[in-house]
């Protein structure tokens, strides 16, 4: 099968920054709890000041740009998906204004000011953790949402791309597969990293094209999932602690070509029930 990165985008300009009711929905105070809980924390102290309580070892991430906090939050509580669950259902009743599948369970992730891997950088030591999630094999037609708990800017706030740049160089990648779905999927991220060392030109428009986006508490990102995005190295004295998910309006989820899997972490598939959760935002409402 073909894949086409062209095409209009769920936003004119392919990234919108929106506000939640956050004062209803504390996701703060649930994450604390769980820190506690998991025995990371003794007692309640901000966010932003983790790396100074949590043992070194548990900051540290491996390969897969994972530390032994955020993968001890792929489980939570009920109260946190409850909380997670009114967002979802803010979101899609009035920013998307449209019923969404979702994911059904959000990356937590926890970035500590300490070095990142080896592994995705260039020869010359320049860290190259850019990406979009179709190169892991998540749908083209998702929609990315990026949720600080925390204040972001410079080195620990999301790196983002514009939705002209991120077609762009996909469609570089796409040529040298001949715009196959399959192998895109299975290799594209190993050939934008390859393009990223051997092209000077295009290393430069995505380094200058991604820039850090300053964030408050109380608001998020939403962004098409053609625009490349990064986590840099935290050079700043503070944790930053963020979620991040997908939304696939139902209609688009309806007419995909075929079942997607996920070539991350897991092997699941990007199904209700599977990654996403089996009822959409406005079934959990009580619309569907």
């Amino acid at each position: 099968m073909i894949i086409n990165f062209d095409g209009s985008s769920s936003f004119e300009s392919g990234i919108e920054n929106i506000s939640y009711p956050w004062p209803l929905m504390d996701l703060r105070q649930e994450i604390t709890e769980l820190l506690i809980a998991k025995e990371f924390l003794r007692r309640e102290i901000p966010l932003e000041q983790l790396h100074l309580h949590i043992v070194r070892e548990c900051q540290v991430n491996d390969d897969q740009f994972l530390n032994e906090v955020t993968k001890a939050f792929y489980e939570t509580s009920d109260r946190f998906i409850d909380i997670y669950q009114q967002i979802i259902k803010h979101i899609s009743h009035v920013n998307l204004k449209h019923d969404v599948l979702f994911q059904a369970t959000p990356t937590i992730r926890f970035h500590f000011p300490v070095e990142l891997p080896e592994k995705m950088r260039t020869p010359n030591g320049q860290l190259i953790t850019h990406h979009v999630d179709s190169m892991i094999g998540h749908p083209l037609e998702e929609i990315n949402c990026w949720l600080p708990l925390t204040k972001c800017y410079g080195s620990n706030a999301l790196s983002l791309g514009s939705l002209n740049t991120g077609i762009d160089i996909l469609n570089r990648v796409g040529q040298e597969v001949e715009f196959d779905e399959v192998e895109y999927h299975r290799r594209g991220r190993t050939i934008f990293k390859d393009l990223m060392v051997s092209n000077e030109y295009a290393r430069d428009a995505v380094m200058s094209d991604c820039q850090p986006v300053p964030m408050e508490y109380g608001h998020a990102l939403l962004f098409d999932s053609r625009c490349l995005h990064a986590t840099m190295e935290n050079n700043e004295e503070q944790t930053r602690v963020s979620l991040d998910f997908r939304f696939i309006d139902v209609a688009k989820y309806k007419n995909l070509p075929h079942v997607y899997h996920s070539l991350g972490r897991t092997d699941r598939t990007f199904t209700r029930g599977g990654i996403y959760h089996q009822k959409s935002a406005w079934e959990l409402q009580g619309k569907g």
